[in-house]
């Protein structure tokens, strides 16, 4: 596949998950675990859908500082 195909599957993920999103996001961090780790057998992801849910995250976390920065230049 190329990589052009990599990306639409991987927008098409994102915009999926934005539209099931909660506004409430319980997270510590970019890279925090959001469920605890079970000691079961590991269950195999789809590569698309792993990176798309990084991709996710990281898109999160920079709105999340785009909205701190507005924050803090509007009580100047």
């Amino acid at each position: 596949m190329s990589v052009k195909t990599y990306k639409k599957k991987i927008e098409a993920y994102i915009k999926q998950k934005n539209g099931a999103a909660s506004k409430g996001n319980d997270s510590k961090g970019l890279l925090s675990p959001k469920n605890p780790m079970a000691r079961g057998t590991p269950e195999q992801k789809d590569a698309i859908a792993t990176i798309g849910e990084f991709v996710y995250a990281l898109r999160q976390k920079r709105l999340e500082f785009q909205q701190n920065n507005m924050k803090k230049k509007g009580s100047k």
